[in-house]
């Protein structure tokens, strides 16, 4: 009895739409004109791309993108407009530090520092013995440098771009 109960609970419940409906099978197009819904949905896309484009102004314009510090380093000009050595292994293996290690390891393979490297960089402070571990204990790589504190605007040169100078303290 305690086995007939739940089948007839089970009978009993009513059948939902999709169990009603016999199994469709599933069928791939291989389309690439958008159907009806989606050609609604982005008609108003495609309008905004015939429209003249107006370029976003780029903040570090002219701005040299290596500098030499006082120690004799590159630094490589990033978005935020500070100027990093691209060195992560100087960067000690804590937590709070993991930001800084991967701005300098982003540098480092943007610059192609990493090329030819046998080992892959890794921050596993949970790991502290893996091997592509940083092994320093800075916070940074070397002082901040910005770009708005080593650089000086000069007017625009001929071609009306601008330009900027390094002054080294």
């Amino acid at each position: 009895e305690a086995e007939e109960k739940p089948k007839k609970e089970a009978e009993e419940k009513p059948k939902t739409e999709a169990e009603e409906k016999p199994k469709e099978e599933a069928t791939t197009t291989t389309s690439t004109t958008p159907t009806k819904p989606v050609q609604k949905v982005l008609q108003p896309i495609m309008a905004d791309e015939d429209q003249a484009r107006t370029l976003i102004p780029d903040p570090h314009e002219g701005k040299p993108e290596v500098i030499v510090d006082e120690d004799g380093r590159n630094r490589y000009l990033c978005l935020d407009g500070a100027y990093r050595r691209g060195d992560p292994d100087v960067i000690g293996l804590k937590n709070v530090n993991f930001a800084e290690w991967l701005r300098e390891w982003v540098v480092a393979a943007r610059t192609g520092q990493l090329e030819g490297v046998e080992i892959t960089k890794t921050f596993l402070p949970r790991e502290p013995a893996a091997p592509g571990n940083p092994t320093g204990q800075e916070e940074r790589a070397g002082k901040p440098m910005k770009s708005t504190e080593v650089l000086t605007k000069l007017p625009p040169g001929d071609d009306e771009l601008p330009r900027w100078a390094y002054n080294p303290k």
